[in-house]
């Protein structure tokens, strides 16, 4: 396969890549200056490469070896470094996305459980910290520090090299991603300490909240979902601890 050239582009296809080439171009690319940036590219059953991303799905036609252009007429390239490192540019003007490894096999994780795709995925976008074993314990609670750090290695931001935060020995090498947190109103502490409390399990709202809150953050306008309707009964919201 070669590499990506910048050559014009023809306003006709001219389709010269085989099938099997297409399909080693399939896979998740994770954007690198933005992490939560995610492109997924497939080959639909007629063997056309399909991509989607933040802004929705779109067929792509084979303008040149590596080079595509879907429906709108927006270019897609990629391009394939000499040690097999893959890249993809769509949608996207000021950085490539990289093609990120196949997720982790967890022998408790198998394709029938509920939330393999979701674990997969965080899995293949670093959000995940794995104990070193080939389990995955998807019972196992989470706590603050761990769903901070993970929130916000999606931010592409870099941890804070200062913090006076405290906690147990295992969770030490959050603290820097905590403190940014912080810094940046992602997470409030509570009582006059500002306590955050990394070390205890994180809840459903407090994980809901947090992502609102980096949502928001990023400029994603999330009062256009004010008008969802909950389906079930919600709990009490106040004592969440870090609100």
């Amino acid at each position: 396969m070669t590499s990506c050239h910048s050559a014009t582009p023809t306003t006709t296809s001219t389709p010269g890549t085989s099938q099997a080439e297409l399909g080693q171009l399939t896979g998740v690319y994770q954007d690198l200056r933005l992490p939560f940036w995610i492109l997924q590219v497939s080959v639909t059953d007629d063997g056309k490469l399909k991509i989607k991303d933040p802004y929705g799905s779109n067929i792509l036609r084979e303008l040149a070896p590596l080079l595509f252009e879907d429906e709108l007429g927006n270019k897609a390239a990629f391009k394939v470094n000499s040690n097999g490192t893959q890249y993809a540019f769509y949608n996207k003007m000021d950085s490539w996305a990289k093609k990120v490894p196949e997720p982790n096999v967890y022998t408790d994780v198998g394709n029938e459980h509920p939330y393999a795709s979701w674990i997969h995925e965080a899995d293949q976008l670093g959000v995940l910290s794995p104990e070193g074993d080939s389990d995955f314990h998807p019972e196992q609670e989470m706590t603050r520090a761990e769903f901070i750090s993970g929130l916000m290695h999606l931010t592409g931001m870099a941890p804070s090299k200062n913090t006076s935060l405290t906690s147990e020995l295992e969770e030490k090498d959050y603290l820097g991603y905590v403190q940014k947190a912080n810094e940046l109103g992602l997470v409030q502490g509570r009582g006059p300490e500002q306590s955050i409390a990394v070390t205890a399990a994180i809840t459903r709202q407090e994980a809901a909240v947090l992502m609102w809150r980096a949502a928001m953050i990023a400029g994603v306008n999330m009062n256009k979902s004010s008008g969802i309707k909950l389906a079930g009964d919600t709990a009490p919201w106040m004592p969440c601890s870090i609100l």
